[in-house]
């Protein structure tokens, strides 16, 4: 169970960087962040996660707050794992939990 746990945090620590890296990106290009290699690859790493949540939200029709969503939703996952994997641990002990 701890190692579902600790992979489901670094899926969504991943998407998280993911995220924050497209919103650099696209607070430092401006309009041009859809030209960049880099966001484009950052967005092939998102674009599940912001797909599920336009479609589940909002009906995919703004993409900035579906961004926004996301990273909330993911930040809740991550908080979520982090207080499973932590509970866990204290009931495996520190040993265990290595």
């Amino acid at each position: 169970m701890l190692t579902v746990v600790v992979l489901l945090k670094l899926c969504v620590e991943v998407a998280l960087l993911a995220l924050a890296g497209q919103w650099v990106l696209m607070r430092l290009l401006g309009g041009r962040s859809g030209d960049n290699v880099v966001y484009g690859l950052l967005q092939v790493v998102t674009s599940p996660v912001v797909g599920l949540v336009g479609r589940l939200f909002s009906g995919g029709a703004n993409a900035r707050r579906d961004m926004r969503f996301a990273a909330l939703l993911l930040f809740l996952l991550w908080c979520g794992a982090t207080v499973a994997k932590l509970w866990l641990c204290l009931g495996l002990g520190v040993a265990g939990c290595r």
